[in-house]
């Protein structure tokens, strides 16, 4: 059996797929129905991906689904967390909605070791990829696999010097950082590479 990643899958439950407020709403709408969040998620963030095919917008559905489900957004039932609701509470404030998800990546997601370990890095001279990363990662007690959508979802978090700057004196920026990279990520992601 392979072993599951430390670090929460989200390739479709990005900046550059999903509006968070309005995801937010859809999960508070259909709490405990799977089926219907699912739905609601294909037609409003994936009817036109997907070549048009209703099968793959399906798909990105249920990832955007297990994304949330992997950020503690919701349960397996597809019922809003603790989490879920507190975020959905400050859906109409931005600023405050972002730091809060930016805080729980941080705090409980492994987000904090993930940024730790790139400094490390960076202030070791060594060079950051998806492979050095994935390694020094393994150095820390992290899983992350390597091949597939594993390493699109950990190109997200590909920073750089800049950024951690930005961290470290605003740790609470790393949700802008994350969310361009998510855009870069996604820019690859079309170009199949």
């Amino acid at each position: 059996m392979v072993q599951k990643s430390d670090l929460p899958f989200g390739s479709e439950f990005s900046p550059s797929q999903i509006e968070l407020p309005e995801l937010l709403d859809l999960a508070m709408t259909h709490a405990g129905d799977v089926k219907a969040l699912q739905a609601a998620i294909q037609a409003r963030f994936f009817s036109t991906h997907g070549a048009g095919n209703a099968k793959n917008q399906a798909t990105l559905a249920m990832n955007c689904r297990l994304g949330m489900k992997a950020y503690g957004l919701i349960d397996e039932d597809a019922n809003p967390t603790d989490f879920g609701r507190r975020l959905h509470s400050l859906r109409n404030n931005e600023s405050k909605l972002y730091e809060a998800l930016a805080r729980h990546i941080l705090l409980n997601l492994k987000g904090m070791a993930l940024v730790q370990c790139i400094r490390d890095m960076t202030a070791a001279g060594e060079v950051v990829n998806l492979t050095t990363l994935r390694s020094g990662l393994a150095e820390r007690g992290i899983h992350y696999p390597s091949g597939g959508k594993a390493d699109t979802n950990l190109s997200i978090v590909m920073i750089d010097r800049t950024d951690l700057n930005e961290i470290r004196s605003y740790p609470t920026h790393v949700v802008d950082a994350f969310n361009r990279e998510a855009r870069h990520a996604m820019t690859l992601k079309q170009l199949d590479l």
